[in-house]
C-alpha cells in the first residue's frame, strides 16, 4: 500500500512537473474554454489508422490530400523516395513524382479539374502538376529573405476560386495572401504582419467555400480569419492554433491544437459550420499539419501522431475508446511479471503488498509516477499521480490540467457535489478547488460518458502531512466489474 510521507510528496512533485520534450504547459483560461467547446459538440464515429506505404521510405508526409476517385497523394519530405508519391486505399503505390524540384515540400491540393498542386516553404514555387506528374505552371512567388532561416521563408498552401483564380498564402517570412490569374500572372497582394484584423503571425493555410469567402489559418495568431477574395476583413473564429484548412460544402475543417502547447500536441480535427462558426462536430487527433477530407467523408492527416499519417475510418466514437486512457502499454489483467517486463517504463518498485510504482510513467504527454494496482494476482486500478506537493496553486493548476486531459479524451466531465451534476466549466472547476483548498477533504470529477471497460475519475485530495496542508491530483483508472 502506498504509504503518503513527507519524502514521497517531495520526489512526486519533483518528478511529475518535468514532461517530455518538448514538455505540454499547463492549460490556460483560452484553452480550457476551447477544450470544453470541443467537449459540449458531437465526437464523431471516424477513427483513425496509420497510412503505410509497403516498400516505400518515407520522410516526414507534411500534407495529404486526395482526388475524387480515391486517390490519396502524399507530400513528403524524405529524400530515399520521391516527394509526390499517389497511393491507394491499400498503401499500393500508383506513381510517383518530383525528386529534385523542391527545398521544402509543405502542401499539396487538388484543384476541381484534378490537377496536383504543390507549395515549397523555402524556394517559393508554387508548382500545377498533371495527376500524372507533368508541369503545367510553375509560380515563383519570390520576395523571401536570404538566407531562408531553416528552409522556411516562403509559400505555405494554395486555395482555388470559381473563377479559375488561384490563392497562396506566403506565411513563413511574409504573411501576405497573394491572387493569381489561371495562367500564373498575379493580381494583388494584402495583409501585413501584426495581431490586428488582415494582419498575420503566420498564415499557414488557406481555402475559399462555395459562397467565395475566403478562410486564412493565422497560425500564431490562434485564428481562422475570413475575407472576400479582395482582402476584406469578414471576421474571425478562435479555434486554437490552425495549421490545416480543408473546405467541404458548408462546414470547414480545422487541423488545430491549443496555442501555447507545442506544436504537434494533441488537439482535434473540428467540422465547423461556415455559417455559424459553430463546432458541427470532431475527432481528436496529434501532430497536425495538413489534412483534407476525401469525397467519402473520411479524413486524412499529416504528418499524424509520432510523423505517422492517418486516415480516419468509420468505426466506433473515439471519445469512448479503451485506448484513449493514454495508458499504454500497461493494460488491465497484467500480472506483476508481465508489468516488470516493460523494462523501458522502469525501474518499478514493489510494496509489501505486492502492488508496484513507477516514475517513468506518462499519461497526457507528460511523465507521471505511475501506481499499479493488483487484485487477485493481475492488474485491476492504475493510479496516476499528477501532483504531490505542498503548494495549493500548483495544485490547482496540475487539477485544471487533469480536467482539460479528460475533457479532450472522454468529452464532458462533471464534478462530484456541483448541484445536479452538470457538465463542470472552467469556473466551476476553479471554485471547487477554490473551496477544497481550504478544508481537508477531496473533491472529484469524472466523464459523465465512461469508456469502455473500465472507470475513469479524479481526485484533488488535501491533507495533513507533520502538520503541513499537503494536495494530491491523482486519475484513477478502474477495470470495469
Amino acid at each position: 500500500m502506498r504509504l503518503l510521507t513527507v519524502g514521497a510528496l517531495l520526489i512526486g512533485a519533483a518528478v511529475v512537473v518535468h514532461g517530455q520534450t518538448p514538455a505540454p504547459t499547463l492549460p490556460d483560461a483560452a484553452e480550457l474554454d476551447l477544450r470544453a467547446r470541443v467537449a459540449s459538440a458531437p465526437g464523431l464515429t471516424l477513427v483513425p489508422q496509420p497510412i503505410t506505404v509497403p516498400g516505400v521510405e518515407l520522410g516526414m508526409v507534411s500534407w495529404v490530400t486526395s482526388a475524387p476517385d480515391g486517390t490519396v497523394y502524399l507530400l513528403q519530405r524524405g529524400d530515399q523516395a520521391d516527394p509526390i508519391i499517389a497511393i491507394d486505399r491499400r498503401g499500393t503505390v500508383l506513381r510517383s513524382w518530383g525528386k529534385g524540384r523542391y527545398v521544402m515540400p509543405h502542401a499539396i491540393r487538388i484543384d476541381p479539374h484534378g490537377n496536383v498542386w504543390t507549395t515549397d516553404a523555402a524556394s517559393s514555387h508554387v508548382i500545377k502538376y498533371s495527376n500524372t506528374g507533368q508541369v503545367l505552371l510553375d509560380i515563383e512567388v519570390g520576395g523571401q529573405p536570404t538566407p531562408c532561416r531553416n528552409n522556411f521563408c516562403s509559400t505555405t498552401d494554395v486555395a482555388f476560386a470559381a473563377s479559375g483564380h488561384v490563392f497562396i498564402s506566403d506565411g513563413y517570412a511574409n504573411a501576405r495572401i497573394l491572387e493569381y490569374t489561371a495562367e500564373g500572372k498575379k493580381v494583388r497582394e494584402w495583409g501585413t504582419a501584426g495581431t490586428g484584423p488582415g494582419q498575420f503571425v503566420l498564415p499557414h493555410s488557406i481555402q475559399i467555400d462555395a459562397a467565395g469567402v475566403v478562410y486564412v489559418a493565422d497560425r500564431e495568431n490562434g485564428r481562422v480569419q475570413r475575407f472576400d477574395q479582395t482582402g476584406k476583413y469578414l471576421g474571425e473564429w478562435a479555434y486554437g492554433k490552425t495549421f490545416g484548412l480543408k473546405a467541404d460544402g458548408a462546414f470547414m475543417w480545422l487541423a488545430t491544437q491549443p496555442l501555447q502547447q507545442p506544436n504537434l500536441s494533441p488537439g482535434w480535427l473540428l467540422k465547423v459550420d461556415t455559417k455559424t462558426g459553430t463546432i458541427a462536430g470532431w475527432v481528436p487527433s496529434a501532430g497536425n499539419h495538413g489534412m483534407d477530407v476525401m469525397a467519402s467523408g473520411e479524413l486524412l492527416l499529416g504528418p499524424g501522431p509520432n510523423l505517422v499519417p492517418q486516415w480516419y475510418r468509420e468505426g466506433e466514437p473515439s471519445r469512448v475508446a479503451p485506448a484513449a486512457a493514454g495508458l499504454e502499454p500497461w493494460r488491465f489483467g497484467m500480472t506483476a511479471p508481465d508489468i516488470r517486463a516493460l523494462a523501458d517504463h522502469g525501474p518499478y518498485r514493489m510494496f509489501s503488498n505486492g502492488d508496484l510504482e513507477t516514475y517513468n510513467g506518462t499519461y497526457g504527454g507528460q511523465k507521471a509516477n505511475v501506481q499499479f494496482f493488483l487484485k487477485d494476482g493481475t492488474l485491476g486500478r492504475i493510479g496516476v499521480y499528477v501532483y504531490e506537493g505542498f503548494s495549493a496553486a500548483e495544485a490547482t493548476a496540475a487539477w485544471q490540467w487533469a480536467f482539460a486531459t479528460l475533457t479532450d479524451q472522454y468529452g464532458a466531465v462533471t464534478v462530484t457535489g456541483l448541484p445536479g451534476d452538470p457538465p463542470a466549466t472552467a469556473a466551476a472547476l476553479a471554485k471547487a478547488v477554490a473551496e477544497n483548498t481550504e478544508r481537508t477533504g477531496k473533491t472529484q470529477m469524472s466523464p459523465r460518458v465512461q469508456p469502455v471497460g473500465m472507470r475513469v475519475f479524479s481526485s484533488f485530495a488535501r491533507l495533513d502531512v507533520e502538520g503541513r496542508a499537503a494536495y494530491t491530483v491523482t486519475v484513477f483508472f478502474d477495470r470495469a466489474p
